[in-house]
């Protein structure tokens, strides 16, 4: 992948999460940080999948990226964790992949949707467990901490 290729990857995931944070009515002061949650996980996944085979790691490392960034965006500024998570995976969204699975349908060509429905698959549960992963070790790090009085 080239600079100038990486360089625009990154601006129109930039300006797809923006569209996404107008549509949820996100605060004004708050577009700016949640776009860039997006902007910046996308680019963390076109660095590890050019390091890494397959979708799902890259796109898991870049879900639990992008689920720390959120929570800490989110105690920062007092704004749900949720919304800000979901901003910042909207680029990690399987869409060509569910779209050419449906349309393979149509076509009854079940070898393409098998194909295609897996690679969805395969995104949706990495986003999935990334998400779930650091959400449990925040949750356990809090409890741990008001135990131990710390």
């Amino acid at each position: 992948m080239t600079l100038a290729s990486f360089t625009y990857a990154l601006v129109v995931a930039f300006v797809s999460t923006l569209g996404f944070a107008l549509l949820f009515h996100l605060r004004p002061k708050l577009l700016v940080p949640a776009c860039l949650g997006g902007m910046l996980s996308w680019g963390l996944f076109l660095i590890c999948s050019q390091y890494l085979d397959g979708v799902f790691l890259p796109c898991l490392i870049a879900s639990a990226f992008s689920a720390l960034y959120a929570q800490a965006l989110a105690n920062r500024v007092h704004a749900p964790m949720a919304v800000l998570y979901i901003l910042a995976v909207v680029p990690l969204i399987p869409g060509s992949g569910l779209f050419n699975a449906m349309s393979n349908v149509v076509s009854n060509n079940w070898e393409m949707v098998a194909h295609y429905g897996q690679l969805t698959a395969q995104y949706a549960c990495a986003i999935a467990f990334g998400m779930a992963i650091v959400t449990a070790t925040a949750y356990a790090w809090q409890i741990f901490r008001s135990r131990t009085g710390k």
